[in-house]
Parts: C-alpha cells; structure tokens; sequence
C-alpha cells in the first residue's frame, strides 16, 4: 500500500508541475507570478487538485481521491525557466525539474523530462470570481 501511495503522490506531482524543453534558451521568468492557487486545465482533474506556490517557497499540493483529501508539503525554486520541486512523502524525498515554458497572471504551462505538458490555471481569488 505504502508504494502505491507514494507512486501515487508522485505521478500527482508530475501531473500537477510538469520538465525540460530541448534547444529553448533559459529565460528569466517573474517569480512573483507564479504565488497563488492553481488547478490543472483538465476538466476532470480540475476539482480534484489544488496546487499552492507561496513566496517563501513552498508549495503545497491538495488532491481530492476517491473522496479523500491528500496533502502534499514540497518546496519549490524556480531558477530562470527551471522549475525543480523537492517532495518528501512517507520517507522518501522525491525531485523534479521541469521546464516553464508560460508564466503568466492566468496561465503555467511546463514540459516535463518526457516532453509532457501541463497546463494550470490561476485559480481567482474569491472576490475576483464572476458569477
């Protein structure tokens, strides 16, 4: 059970945070944009995950399975267009490095080591919701 939990967190990490991006010149993205809520664009996982990058670097990772609430603490810096994220879950420490190809005020997009995308969307602060 123990390694199916933590194959599990970690296959949620690569989704929620994307990799590396082959012959794209490192570029100095605002790390400022990157603190907030998002979500994954996918609408079945968009409910299920809440992914949260605070300035002091942490990052915290909600995921809603099979009506449970898992909660993932991990770390994050992001170093010109690199994004590397460090997990530690049930004993094992885990890292990622991914490649931010977007950063904007709405939008993350990031490419995994296996040339995967993910896309996130900013999730709206309470009084910036339309109803």
């Amino acid at each position: 059970m123990r390694t199916v939990t933590v194959g599990l967190a970690g296959a949620f990490l690569v989704l929620a945070v994307g990799g590396t991006t082959v012959g794209q010149d490192a570029k100095q993205l605002d790390a400022k944009l990157l603190v907030g809520k998002w979500t994954p664009d996918d609408d079945a996982k968009r409910d299920k995950m809440i992914i949260e990058f605070t300035k002091d670097g942490k990052l915290a990772i909600a995921i809603n399975f099979n009506g449970k609430e898992l909660k993932l603490d991990c770390t994050y810096k992001l170093d010109g267009d690199k994004l590397a994220i460090k997990m530690a879950f049930m004993g094992e420490e885990k890292s990622e490095v991914m490649t931010v190809n977007t950063l904007n005020a709405k939008t993350l997009v990031t490419t995994d080591e296996k040339g995967k995308k993910d896309t996130l969307l900013r999730v709206a602060a309470k009084s910036e919701k339309k109803d």
